[in-house]
């Protein structure tokens, strides 16, 4: 089944929201809750605030020719899981534990976690731009397939663990290193 609407609110007073097996489709989604949240979307702006030490996990199963705003997620003293196919900017993302994966390009404003952050992008990761990027954790992980270009004189991190550019582009004039170019 599927919600469509410019702009959608789900808003769940006492208990979680659920739509994992549906889609919750529009230009803006914005999810208030006390309980855990589980959705699959296609959106490109994303309001969250929940006040539980639950889990926040939104799939975007949207194409990949959007960008998706993550503009104000606060989840308290729970997990926000967030995984998309289009780029990614992380503006303003609060909560004990932050995963945001990105099957392209990954941009980060301001996260705080109590926890840890974990970024993996399948592109490359960067400021939004006109911001330099603010990341405090205890811990951090960052996975990116090709470049990290973010600035981290903004960043408060205990210990972080960077795994930068894990791509080989292999074309036409790619030589390999035993046999010469394809």
């Amino acid at each position: 089944e599927e919600l469509e609407a410019a702009e959608v609110n789900l808003r769940a007073l006492a208990g979680g929201i659920s739509g994992a097996d549906g889609l919750v489709a529009g230009q803006t989604l914005k999810v208030r809750s006390t309980d855990r949240v589980d959705l699959r979307t296609d959106i490109e702006q994303l309001q969250v605030d929940n006040s539980g030490e639950v889990l926040v996990r939104i799939i975007d199963d949207g194409g990949a020719d959007k960008l998706v705003n993550l503009a104000q997620i606060d989840v308290g003293a729970g997990a926000f899981v967030f995984i998309a196919n289009a780029p990614v900017a992380a503006r303003s993302v609060d909560g004990a534990l932050i995963a945001i994966g990105s099957f392209d390009d990954l941009e980060l404003g301001t996260l705080n976690a109590s926890s840890s952050v974990q970024l993996n992008s399948y592109g490359a990761i960067r400021d939004i731009a006109g911001m330099t990027s603010a990341v405090s954790a205890p811990t951090a992980t960052v996975q990116s397939s090709f470049d990290f270009l973010s600035s981290v004189k903004g960043w408060e991190i205990g210990e972080i663990g960077l795994t930068p550019n894990l791509s080989v582009v292999i074309d036409k004039d790619y030589t390999f290193p035993t046999s010469g170019p394809l």
